[in-house]
């Protein structure tokens, strides 16, 4: 890092520093840029991107969950470049490589040196989630570009009144509109900025004719809405969030500051207060920039402790972090000439950064390996990111050919990831995950929902994806009997699990008219097992006590056979009785009154790790059954080891296998 001392000196001592943070940046760009167009072409995409690819593929003027931008962008890649995910993902790309360059733009608007700027652009980097920012497409790109754009067009327009720069104000705001809603939280920063602060600006016929060009960006979103009954506008506004104040908002700047690395976090508090200091000595600059990003991340934060508590929003306060970045930069700069332990904190700031920054890229690259590397090296990603290429695979494998080949998923994420890997339309059920996203209209408009059932050959057959996974286990129970309301013939295909994740797929053959061969429902078991507990280790040896439960919705459990990993099957005591199973599946009860089961299973033959645990079930119908349980067991090379491994962390847990919290009764 360059030294405080010479800063304050200006003129040619300066040009050396200023030579030196340039090269800094640039060589921290080209190898980011690299290292995210490398991610970008290996991982596949994840459930939101998947439907932001069905978008592209049906372009409008909007759409019942976002905005049109995303698409439109993803439409115009896919026309230009194919439909390869680095291709879809390249305009997101360009405009997250383009983030720090804004950052630097905006730094050199402040009365600071080059060489500030330059650290600052290093800086938006590093942030990790700046640095990563266009690996996906996801609408959070173009809106940082256009809060960014804006605050330097404002800045430059309310300096000079230039009109060009009013120009590059209003075509900025067109892009935030066009963007997401969430573009509303700078409208209210710019508000109070215009309403407290600045108001002759209400004057300006330039400033209008800004707002004129921005609202050309809102204007497809209010034609969907219009057409559709402000469907956009019910689900952003009203359904999606309980406008209820909850505790945990709490706790966002405690996650802000992992998520940015504690030296930056601190950093970047710091120089909020020095901005706001800045303003009561009145300094007017300092004014526009408290607006920009004090203002901006107190809306964000106020919004965020009322607002849907489901979803993740960590990202909701990037534009006001990167906004504060030339602040930072000038701070660290001056800490350089201060002795101790403020100089050590300033220098730690960007290593510390970077390093979480090559964490986050080294996870998603394991990612981009498939689902049993991220498992080898027990990478902690959302499972969201991982599986999806496994799951096509495995479906492409059981589409009926020819004009059989039709495929409905049970909810829309599926579909969309379905669609992208088979490169085929793939309807969705009315799942309650539909609705949870805002998709269900959307779904409806395209054709592509239940209802475009009515139009497959009742006598053709086809293949029904779910995922048990995106429900409580006590709503599959039920959701899964809905497939034979449906469908005359439902029958069990296959079931696909993945020990990265915990999650697994269900397979069914369905046929909307059954014809002469009769009405068929088979559906998967519902099952669980209780011991060993999940995450548990079981010491090596010639056999392991299995129990749990398991029983159907629609038929009765004859016969159960267990075995662990690849070893020999196991007859298990079924009829035990277990009340708080057929007390907790209220919708639908067990067929048959006692569920649960013992077994003994021989581990003899089996190495130390990680094994499933599968079933064979014999029914009362005559069916037999093949099925895993979503739990895995670990087994230890000895004694020593297995007390070696007590006290397990989560994240082994979640290397089990280990069902999501909440799917047991």
């Amino acid at each position: 890092m360059v030294s405080g001392a010479s800063l304050a000196t200006g003129g040619r001592e300066a040009q050396p520093e200023a030579t030196q943070g340039r090269t800094l940046f640039l060589f921290a760009w080209v190898a980011l840029s690299l290292v995210k167009f490398g991610l970008a072409w290996n991982l596949d995409l994840f459930g939101d991107e998947a439907f932001y690819r069905l978008e592209a593929l049906h372009p409008a003027m909007g759409y019942s969950d976002l905005p049109p931008l995303t698409a439109w962008l993803m439409a115009a890649a896919r026309w230009a470049f194919g439909d390869h995910h680095a291709a879809l993902r390249a305009p997101f790309l360009v405009l997250g490589a383009a983030v720090p360059w804004l950052v630097y733009a905006w730094a050199r608007r402040r009365p600071e040196t080059a060489a500030v700027a330059w650290h600052a652009a290093v800086l938006a980097c590093a942030l990790p989630l700046a640095g990563l920012l266009g690996v996906f497409a996801l609408p959070d790109v173009p809106l940082t570009c256009a809060m960014l754009l804006a605050a330097i067009a404002l800045d430059r327009a309310l300096e000079s009144d230039h009109r060009g720069a009013w120009t590059l104000l209003g075509i900025a705001l067109a892009i935030g509109w066009l963007s997401h809603y969430r573009f509303v939280f700078w409208y209210a920063a710019g508000l109070g900025w215009f309403v407290f602060a600045n108001r002759k600006v209400w004057r300006n016929p330039r400033f209008w004719l800004a707002q004129s060009i921005g609202v050309l960006g809102l204007l497809p979103t209010l034609l969907f809405n219009l057409q559709n009954r402000w469907s956009g506008f019910q689900f952003q506004f009203v359904d999606r969030h309980p406008w209820r104040w909850h505790a945990d908002a709490l706790m966002d700047p405690a996650w802000q500051s992992l998520l940015a690395t504690p030296p930056l976090f601190i950093a970047m508090m710091f120089a909020m207060w020095s901005v706001c200091r800045s303003v009561r000595n009145g300094d007017r600059r300092a004014l526009a920039a408290a607006w920009s990003t004090a203002g901006l991340l107190a809306i964000i934060w106020i919004v965020g402790m009322f607002a849907d508590s489901l979803r993740s929003r960590f990202h909701w306060p990037l534009p006001a972090w990167l906004l504060i970045l030339p602040w930072v930069a000038a701070l660290l700069h001056r800490a350089e000439s201060r002795p101790g332990v403020t100089r050590a904190l300033a220098r730690s700031v960007l290593p510390v950064a970077f390093a979480a920054l090559t964490l986050a890229a080294v996870c998603l690259g394991l990612v981009a390996g498939g689902a049993e590397r991220a498992r080898f090296w027990r990478a902690p990603l959302p499972d969201n990111l991982l599986g999806w290429r496994e799951v096509g695979a495995w479906a492409g494998a059981l589409v009926p050919p020819g004009a059989s080949g039709r495929v409905v998923a049970d909810n829309v994420l599926l579909a969309a990831e379905l669609s992208d890997q088979l490169r085929s339309d793939v309807a969705s059920l009315d799942h309650p995950l539909n609705l949870k996203h805002g998709r269900r209209l959307q779904l409806a408009l395209w054709g592509m929902d239940e209802s475009a059932l009515a139009s497959w050959p009742r006598a053709d057959t086809g293949l029904l994806v779910a995922e048990p996974g995106a429900l409580a286990i006590v709503d599959w129970a039920a959701w899964q009997q809905r497939f034979c309301t449906l469908f005359d013939r439902v029958e069990l295909r296959s079931e696909l699990s993945l020990p990265a994740t915990g999650d697994r797929w269900i397979a069914y053959a369905v046929t909307a008219d059954a014809g002469p061969s009769g009405r068929l429902c088979s559906l998967a078991p519902i099952a669980r097992l209780d011991s060993p507990g999940c995450g548990d280790e079981v010491v090596a040896g010639d056999t392991v006590d299995l129990g749990g439960w398991m029983f159907f919705t629609n038929d009765r459990v004859r016969r159960l056979r267990l075995a662990v990993g690849d070893g020999e099957f196991e007859d298990a005591v079924i009829g035990i009785a277990r009340p708080d199973v057929q007390a907790s599946f209220h919708q639908s009860k067990p067929a048959g009154t006692a569920p649960g089961f013992l077994a003994r299973a021989n581990i003899r033959a089996l190495a130390p790790g990680i094994h499933r645990v599968r079933a064979l079930v014999v029914t009362e119908t005559g069916r037999t059954v093949a099925a895993e349980f979503p739990q895995r067991i670990r087994l230890a090379g000895s004694a020593s080891a297995h007390a070696a491994g007590r006290g397990r962390s989560a994240l082994d847990a979640w290397n089990s296998g280990c069902p999501a919290e909440g799917s047991q009764p």
